[in-house]
């Protein structure tokens, strides 16, 4: 595993100066490191696909991806997925019900240094307050 990510870091680093070959080479380590389970490369997979950034762009597998890291509680997928199923996509169809447990579930930590993104609560903020995938109940919610 040590050297699957020592290799995905060079290629990471070659793809970021613009190098074809190496963007096509890291969307390949991505997918086999992504399938033997490693959840930043699901979730990086998730994003190449969801940008079509080296490879096609590919909404609906971008989808399973981000779901993969996003049920082992990787949270920057959470969030990820619940933004495409609040929009929808290619071949996603919007749900905003489904969008708004991944926006929970991505803002719940009780460790205050991993309370990030205010922008992110804010945007989870307006989803309560419009009832957009949650229903309305006139309370305040409050972390307890």
């Amino acid at each position: 595993m040590a050297d699957e990510r020592e290799r995905l870091n060079e290629l990471t680093a070659a793809a970021e100066r613009g190098d074809a070959q190496a963007k096509y080479n890291y969307a390949n380590e991505l997918y086999k490191a992504a399938e033997g389970g490693l959840v930043k490369a699901q979730r990086e997979l998730g994003i190449i696909l969801r940008d079509g950034n080296g490879i096609p762009k590919n909404d609906k597998e971008a989808v399973q991806w981000f779901r993969k890291a996003a049920e082992q509680d990787d949270r920057d997928a959470q969030w990820a997925l619940g933004v495409m199923l609040r929009d929808g996509g290619v071949g996603i169809q919007k749900n905003p019900q489904e969008a708004a447990e991944w926006f929970r579930k991505a803002l719940a930590s009780r460790d205050p240094a991993k309370w990030w993104h205010p922008t992110k609560q804010l945007e989870f903020g307006i989803m309560l307050r419009d009832g957009n995938g949650i229903p309305q109940t006139g309370r305040v919610l409050r972390r307890s």
